[in-house]
């Protein structure tokens, strides 16, 4: 019984008689969605500590990966660094690297001052946003570095457990 395949087409059947349930779980792939839909999202949270007496960049524990479901798509990068610190009274910054894998990609320097001898956070942080072509199907990390942009004193963030967040969206084209 039944019919032949390719007998049944879309005039056959009946307004919304398919469904997602019916669908394969593989029907629908991000190549098959309209430009500007976002594929994935991924998301991770820090409030380690971590401070910098040294101009040299190093890595800050913000670190996220993700894998591109197709090469022609661009991931959205939010970055948003708190709890941003310095310890002396003199004037310094802090620089903010955000790197693809080993590729720099932005970088940014964040002023940290001081108010007579009070020491005055970076109330909101300090951001990145970013839209990369990583044009790869393979696991990719954004991670930011960090650097005190004098050599100064410390410099630092997730001050007092200041939560920093990375956000990356997989958008396709």
């Amino acid at each position: 019984g039944g019919l032949p395949d390719g007998t049944v087409d879309s005039g056959t059947l009946a307004t919304d008689s398919v469904t997602a349930a019916k669908l394969k779980s593989d029907a629908i792939t991000g190549a098959d969605l309209p430009a500007g839909s976002v594929l994935q999202v991924v998301n991770f949270s820090y409030s380690t500590g971590s401070s910098s007496t040294s101009t040299t960049y190093t890595d800050t524990g913000i670190t996220l990966n993700i894998t591109p479901s197709l090469a022609t798509s661009k991931v959205l990068v939010l970055v948003n660094v708190n709890g941003i610190y310095k310890s002396v009274a003199v004037s310094t910054y802090m620089g903010l690297k955000l790197l693809r894998n080993t590729t720099a990609l932005k970088t940014i320097e964040s002023q940290v001052n001081y108010t007579g001898t009070t020491l005055q956070l970076n109330p909101g942080g300090s951001g990145i946003t970013l839209l990369d072509s990583p044009s790869t199907t393979s696991a990719t990390t954004y991670k930011i570095q960090f650097n005190n942009g004098t050599g100064t004193g410390n410099t630092g963030i997730c001050d007092g457990g200041a939560t920093s967040t990375i956000t990356l969206m997989e958008i396709g084209v």
